[in-house]
């Protein structure tokens, strides 16, 4: 993973892996809030294109998880800030390709 090559989630992950991650880093952002899942992010100053939580196409990688990055102003105004929402790789374990890139740079590290 270190050869300079820009990566994209469906490089990584399991074809298919919306449908399980979307709700998981949005139960995330909930959580960094205190916010419950009856309740809309709207009421606490999120918004969303279409008003539907997405995946930001900036995401990290560290040797504990994967995060997404939000920029101001992108979900929320000024003065919440930027987003940065962390996912441990135990939560997301069945997502990641077996084969790919991420799944071999997590197993030379075992």
């Amino acid at each position: 993973m270190q050869t300079g090559q820009l990566l994209k989630l469906d490089d990584l992950l399991v074809p298919g892996y919306q449908e399980k991650l979307l709700p998981l880093v949005e139960q995330k952002l909930r959580q960094n809030y205190n916010i419950r899942a009856d309740q809309s992010l709207s009421e606490f100053g999120f918004s969303f294109p279409e008003a539907k939580f997405y995946l930001s196409d900036n995401f990290y990688l560290k040797p504990e998880g994967l995060g997404f990055f939000y920029n101001v102003y992108e979900i929320a105004p000024y003065a919440v800030g930027f987003q940065d929402i962390f996912i441990p790789y135990e939560e997301i374990q069945s997502l990641i390709k077996k084969n790919g890139l991420l799944a071999a740079e997590l197993n030379q590290r075992d």
